[in-house]
C-alpha cells in the first residue's frame, strides 16, 4: 500500500485531542475521522457493496479544496478499512 496502515490502525479510535497531542498531521487526523465514520456506516450497512461505500464517501466528504473527494481517495479509504478490519479479525 502507498500509505502507512499502522498510523491509521493504531490511532483509529483515539480522540482528536489525543491525536493532536501526539503531533499527528492534520491531514491524517481528518482521514482518521473520515475512516471512523465510514467504518460506522459499514457496520450499519453490512450488505452494501464497496461501490455503495464509495458513493457514500464521495457524497459526504470533500478534499482540502472543497471539491468532492476523488474516487481514488475513496477507494484508498476502503482499502485501509479492509486492511484494518482484517487485522482486527485475526
Amino acid at each position: 500500500m502507498r500509505f502507512d496502515i499502522d498510523i491509521y490502525s493504531d490511532n483509529l479510535m483515539l480522540p482528536v485531542e489525543d491525536l493532536r497531542a501526539k503531533h499527528v498531521a492534520e491531514q491524517v487526523i481528518q482521514r482518521i475521522v473520515r475512516l471512523r465514520d465510514i467504518y460506522n456506516y459499514m457496520l450499519r450497512n453490512p450488505l452494501k457493496k464497496d461501490r455503495e461505500y464509495i458513493d457514500y464517501i464521495q457524497a459526504n466528504y470533500a478534499d482540502a479544496n472543497g471539491k468532492q473527494l476523488s474516487k481514488r481517495k475513496a477507494y484508498e479509504d476502503i482499502e485501509i478499512l479492509h486492511a484494518i478490519i482484517g487485522n482486527l479479525q485475526q
